[in-house]
């Protein structure tokens, strides 16, 4: 199937937006691709639970209408990112280093990273100069290639994917602490389920991914 088949039968299921469905058929495009080449999401599962993840980071109101699974910038006027500053305990954490860097390493992308260490750690990793240009990390494939490998690689917190879903174990509720915790994580959950229930029909399974 197209990624704008499964994006129009997901849509379904989670009541999205046409501008959102649309975002979703640009982010299919980038998980199938993928998932042909083996690349990653072999796990029906672990595609559910980043797309819901995405689905919940990149929620915003733009213009009177929501839109979900586009890269985001991090909400908030300039005094608002001063709690990243490097003079504070959590912009020490984020490993900024100059006045100013709260801002300048705000968050960004589908699940929006923060801090200049993330910054660094992601530059490696997608060959672009996110350091020096971080609003790089709203561009549609490096905000994909974060988001892929933070999950799948546990770059994030620690935790991936593979943690939570193997041979004998589907946690969907622990499995935010890939990202934050427990901070909403049933209402990520109840997602993830609705969109793996979507993956999982017959006609959809034997030609996207393998589970």
């Amino acid at each position: 199937t197209s990624a704008a088949n499964l994006a129009d039968r997901l849509a379904l299921s989670l009541g999205l937006n046409s501008l959102s469905r649309s975002n979703l058929t640009r982010l299919l495009t980038l998980c199938l691709a993928d998932a042909a080449a083996g690349a990653a999401w072999t796990d029906l599962r672990q595609l559910a639970y980043a797309l819901a993840t995405t689905y919940h980071e990149t929620g915003k109101v733009m213009n009177g209408t929501m839109m979900q699974f586009a890269p985001v910038e991090e909400a908030g006027n300039r005094a608002y990112f001063n709690k990243y500053e490097p003079s504070t305990d959590i912009g020490k954490r984020l490993g900024n280093k100059e006045p100013g860097d709260g801002f300048k390493y705000r968050g960004r992308g589908d699940v929006q990273i923060t801090g200049l260490a993330n910054y660094a750690k992601f530059e490696k990793i997608t060959g672009k100069p996110l350091i020096a240009q971080p609003d790089l990390a709203c561009e549609w494939e490096t905000a994909y290639i974060i988001m892929r490998e933070g999950m799948t690689r546990g770059l994030f917190t620690g935790k991936k994917l593979a943690d939570y879903f193997t041979e004998h174990t589907t946690d969907w509720r622990n499995a935010r602490r890939i990202i934050n915790g427990l901070d909403k994580a049933d209402h990520i959950a109840d997602i993830a389920q609705k969109i793996y229930a979507v993956l999982s029909e017959p006609v959809l399974a034997s030609v996207t991914v393998t589970n």
